[in-house]
């Protein structure tokens, strides 16, 4: 009789396990349906701040092929013999594409032209060029020095009326 219950505890035993194994291969293929969906979200996320980056590259690379242009141009301009005040009317005259706007100042003993490659309103890369200005008015070097040459975007503003995004609504 001893035997008959050690067998039919086992057999219950076995019966216990039965869905144990369907029941851990069910767990397993969620679990891999959601880090399979983790994945492609990450995939998708990375896609699209790849092209976000490269198209800002290309479009950085646009700004500052046309600044090389200006700077191509007012070199040549300031190769030319003349004045400060002609060579300034020279470079602001200027049409260089992608340069918004060409403005040329002299003052103290210095003439500067100062401009935008892209979009004034959004982003670009501003360009300053300087020239010595002698005594008698001309232009003593024909190489300009850069002052500044860098990029800028327009800053991010942050909404102030209530709701949206910090608030759960968006």
């Amino acid at each position: 009789m001893r035997n008959v219950t050690k067998s039919g505890q086992h057999l219950a035993r076995m019966r216990s396990r039965r869905g144990s194994a369907s029941v851990l291969i069910v767990l397993m293929v969620v679990l891999l349906a959601v880090f399979g969906a983790m994945a492609l979200t990450a995939a998708s996320a990375n896609l699209r701040l790849a092209r976000r980056h490269a198209d800002w590259s290309a479009e950085y690379y646009r700004f500052d092929a046309s600044a090389e242009r200006l700077l191509a141009a007012a070199d040549r301009e300031a190769g030319e013999e003349g004045a400060a005040t002609a060579l300034a009317d020279r470079l602001t005259s200027l049409r260089v594409e992608g340069i918004a706007d060409v403005v040329c100042r002299t003052e103290a003993g210095h003439l500067t032209l100062e401009a935008v490659a892209g979009d004034p309103e959004g982003r670009g890369i501003q360009v300053k060029l300087e020239w010595p200005v002698g005594e008698d008015g001309r232009v003593a070097e024909e190489t300009p020095r850069i002052g500044r040459w860098s990029q800028f975007q327009k800053p991010f503003v942050y909404g102030t009326e209530p709701g949206g995004l910090w608030d759960g609504k968006d």
